[in-house]
């Protein structure tokens, strides 16, 4: 009896799982069933394969606790989806919800917008407010559509992306550093920058060094907002780069980043009778953050430069400088 008990109920578990689910009553009706085979094996059992009553009673005792090991874990499972799924739709709305539901069931953003019936463009707004309740649903779409061929959906990908400041994003935020858009690569670029780990620095050195024609410069600026030492050789090097984009990136992340390092003052010297009239502006703000001496008479020369942004930013330059020598009362 105990053993029929077991294969009868684990099929019938079994079926009314698959078609009803989780749901608490069907939790209570599996419960009941279970108790009352339970109750009839302890009461009516009789012997069999060498048992008695209480052999019974223990075969459904064990069909009982190995159904409950097994589908108690699902249950609070599908308990938190339906409690995450309301809370989404309360915050975020009805369409974000059906979003919520179908990213869960491991759909594709273009599948769950058909099941939201909006467009992928219009889903956005509503996986924008799903990261910021749960990112962890959304960041596989995020990083699906960082590489998708449509600029604007990769924009907005990044730009999600950023606003979570998740660290889990990063390896997908420095490869889009590498994109042919130019808001998607400065998204990318804030993103890390935003999000501070240190541990993506020499990502972005070997970014800074490679060969890609975009990228390099955007690498260049993260490094000197990130601000770690381990990045001056490579941007110092990068201030003599053939590339523009990279010697202006690099002299950015000594005027505006966090790396002061009177190291670089020989190279900005040097930059300062860059081409670029850019690369020449920028180099003259980094030596007057930097606060070196021996770059007051290469900022003098640049006061006569043709620019007059340049020759602005080389008097504001050396008033920091002369600021700093002056003695203090």
């Amino acid at each position: 009896m105990g053993c029929l008990f077991v294969i009868v109920l684990g099929f019938a578990s079994t079926i009314l799982i698959h078609y009803a689910g989780y749901a608490l009553w069907v939790m209570i009706l599996l419960a009941v069933l279970w108790l009352t085979a339970l109750g009839v094996s302890a009461v009516f059992g009789h012997r069999g394969f060498g048992g008695g009553g209480n052999t019974d009673m223990m075969i459904v005792l064990a069909g009982s606790a190995t159904a409950v090991a097994l589908v108690l874990p699902h249950y609070q499972n599908a308990r938190n989806e339906r409690n995450a799924t309301i809370n989404i739709s309360q915050q975020c709305g009805g369409t974000a919800a059906t979003l919520y539901r179908s990213l869960g069931e491991k759909k594709a953003l273009a599948q769950a917008a058909e099941v939201a019936g909006v467009d992928r463009y219009a889903s956005m707004d509503s996986i924008e407010c799903i990261a910021g309740i749960d990112t962890s649903r959304v960041l596989p779409v995020l990083v699906a559509e960082t590489k998708d061929a449509d600029r604007l959906l990769r924009e907005r990908a990044v730009a999600i992306l950023r606003k979570t400041k998740d660290p889990a994003a990063l390896p997908t935020l420095v490869e889009a550093l590498k994109d042919e858009d130019l808001i998607v690569r400065s998204n990318a670029a804030n993103a890390i920058a935003e999000i501070g780990d240190g541990g993506t620095v020499p990502v972005l050195i070997t970014v800074l060094q490679s060969g890609d024609k975009r990228g390099r410069g955007e690498a260049a600026i993260v490094l000197g907002k990130l601000g770690d030492p381990r990045a001056v050789p490579a941007l110092i090097t990068a201030l003599e780069d053939h590339d523009p984009e990279v010697r202006w990136g690099a002299a950015s992340a000594f005027a505006y980043g966090k790396l002061k390092d009177a190291q670089a003052v020989p190279a900005l010297t040097k930059a300062l009778r860059d081409p670029e009239v850019l690369v020449r502006v920028n180099a003259a703000a980094a030596l007057g953050e930097i606060g070196d001496s021996s770059a007051a008479g290469a900022l003098q020369n640049a006061r006569k430069d043709r620019e007059e942004a340049v020759r602005a930013k080389a008097r504001e330059a050396l008033q920091k400088i002369q600021g700093r020598a002056a003695p203090t009362k």
